[in-house]
């Protein structure tokens, strides 16, 4: 962008609409949504902050301004480019006869109920408009809504598809799904789950009663939650492997979490979901949740890991 650098502005505007509008419609075609439109143009402001407005409020109006002239009625250069595209190209949106029942954006809506609102035509093209959509924060919640709007997608994924074929698929499905450091699969988990109760409120009792049972074992960790961990994996080890009396730490969580030292580059892979933590060993750290080859990063704490580590296999 050599004119950017230069502040010569008005030379891109033409060139910078053509090309834009040719990737809305390689992407979604002719007929993209408003929401389409508008996360094209935020992302431009975004990177080239003096190819924005004057209007304080929406700084991309310029290139996108959602009913700028009225109702319904959006102005903006890509907004006019694509019109002239749609005639120039003769893809005039045709009014199909029977109406679509309008959409139920309800979070707390059922399953049959999604299912009558909404045709399996338009399930395909919010797929589609998902895998464009980058994961933003003015995104979210419309992210958000079509992802729930798309959940029985990912239940018949998950039913027809094994093993690592199935998260190979739902990742090139929904690119999505490590959005939001794993929110998105935590949604899937509630409605699969809705009266499971809060992970927090169980575990610590829990923790408190095992620490104090079995106060003897692993006294040579300071975390008490790695600890208690520990001493589940050891009270309670995979069916037929022998309970034995020299078995070392490392093997006994070998399959929930990992450690990894931080000057290190690793090529993440394991055939069932842990969490591998990039740090000191039996400490908190810069952590991923991992499945199959495919990797999501976790800004929180060890123990909120373990419970989206959880979540994720409900795939």
């Amino acid at each position: 962008m050599k004119e950017l650098e230069e502040g010569r502005i008005e030379r891109v505007f033409s060139p910078l609409t053509k090309i834009l509008s040719e990737f809305i419609v390689s992407k979604v075609g002719y007929h993209p949504s408003t929401e389409h439109k508008q996360i094209v143009a935020r992302s431009l402001v975004n990177k080239y902050p003096v190819l924005s407005s004057n209007n304080q409020n929406n700084p991309a109006a310029f290139w996108f301004n959602k009913n700028g002239n009225g109702q319904g009625k959006h102005t903006g250069k890509l907004q006019w480019h694509l019109g002239y595209l749609v005639k120039k190209h003769n893809k005039r949106k045709q009014t199909p006869r029977k109406t679509v029942l309008q959409i139920d954006t309800d979070l707390n809506s059922s399953e049959e109920e999604l299912n009558l609102s909404i045709s399996s035509q338009k399930l395909d093209e919010i797929v589609s408009k998902l895998k464009f959509m980058s994961p933003i924060a003015e995104s979210r919640t419309i992210i958000e809504q079509d992802w729930q709007l798309t959940y029985t997608i990912r239940t018949e994924i998950k039913k027809q598809a094994v093993g690592g074929e199935k998260i190979e698929k739902m990742f090139n499905t929904f690119p999505l799904i490590t959005a939001y450091h794993g929110h998105l699969v935590s949604l899937d988990f509630d409605r699969l789950f809705p009266h499971a109760k809060p992970f927090a409120e169980i575990w610590s009792q829990l923790e408190d009663r095992i620490l104090e049972k079995f106060h003897y074992l692993f006294t040579e960790i300071p975390h008490n939650f790695i600890r208690v961990l520990a001493i589940i994996k050891k009270k309670l080890p995979t069916r037929g492997i022998k309970r034995t009396s020299d078995l070392k730490f490392q093997s006994i969580l070998e399959e929930i979490i990992e450690w990894k030292s931080i000057d290190k580059t690793y090529d993440f892979q394991c055939k069932s979901p842990k969490l591998i933590v990039v740090g000191e060993q039996y400490c908190d750290g810069f952590s991923y949740g991992v499945f199959s080859k495919k990797k999501c990063l976790l800004e929180m704490s060890l123990k909120r890991h373990s419970k989206c580590s959880l979540k994720h296999t409900s795939f």
